[in-house]
């Protein structure tokens, strides 16, 4: 494990790599990782890898697994979002089940049962705080905190979903970097603020059923522009200023 400081207010960016090439090891990582309604299964080799980064509020994980592992929760503890690198999973949340591919990212919503079978696995994992994602939706939308919940664990749109999978790698290599600026409070806090923006508008939740007024909404071109830049630059550390900037209107107009 390693840590950056920094001086005067600064916080402690902790990374942390593990690995794992017995049945008993791995096991052991698996429930440290996802709790003890884990059960893991799997012939053969055995290999399971851990990379982690944590900043204040922030997690990121990158999970590799050669084993099949189950993991029950009831309710789940906090706003996890899972993007899959590699293998097949299912995920199953509000009676219904969720085949998850290479590609995908799915949302485990806040004090909902959920299950998660995941079969020979590459995954990405991103915890943020659901009451900082439920603040962004009063200031940005109205949508008041005892009303704000997610609707669906699947993206809103392709293009979302791009922007969102940005989001994520650009978090993660921040956290990961030796000397990392997310050390600094002000950089952190700017960080889970992305993050949590993103999130709000990539995936389905009460706060995008909110009515606006007409003077509050941008015009569909401006949407179109919008959804074109981020598509260009689906891959780059792109911010909401930037896309409000080249979609021609303001963050705020673009938010709501």
């Amino acid at each position: 494990m390693s840590t950056d400081v920094r001086p005067a207010e600064a916080m402690v960016v902790e990374r942390r790599h593990v690995e794992a090439h017995d049945r008993d090891g791995a096991t052991a990582l698996v429930e440290e990782l996802f709790g003890s309604q884990c059960t893991c299964s799997g012939e053969g080799e055995t290999h399971f890898s851990l990379t982690s980064a944590t900043a204040g509020p922030l997690r990121a994980d990158h999970v590799s697994s050669s084993l099949e592992v189950s993991r029950v929760v009831d309710p789940a503890p906090g706003l996890t979002i899972l993007h899959t690198v590699r293998g097949t999973s299912t995920l199953s949340v509000w009676g219904e089940e969720h085949e998850v591919r290479p590609g995908d990212s799915v949302l485990t919503p806040v004090g909902v049962p959920t299950s998660l079978h995941c079969r020979g696995f590459e995954k990405m994992f991103l915890t943020i705080p659901f009451d900082r994602v439920a603040a962004v939706a009063e200031r940005t939308t109205g949508c008041r905190p005892g009303g704000f919940r997610f609707t669906g664990v699947r993206p809103v749109s392709a293009a979302w979903h791009r922007h969102w999978v940005g989001m994520l790698r650009y978090v993660f290599a921040t956290l990961a970097a030796s000397g990392s600026p997310a050390a600094h409070p002000l950089v952190n806090d700017q960080l889970v603020e992305s993050a949590a923006l993103t999130t709000l508008k990539a995936f389905p939740n009460t706060a995008l059923a909110v009515p606006r007024t007409r003077s509050a909404r941008v015009s569909l071109a401006t949407v179109t522009r919008a959804e074109a830049y981020m598509e260009q630059h689906a891959a780059d550390p792109i911010s909401i200023h930037e896309v409000a900037d080249a979609a021609g209107t303001g963050v705020r107009a673009l938010q709501q």
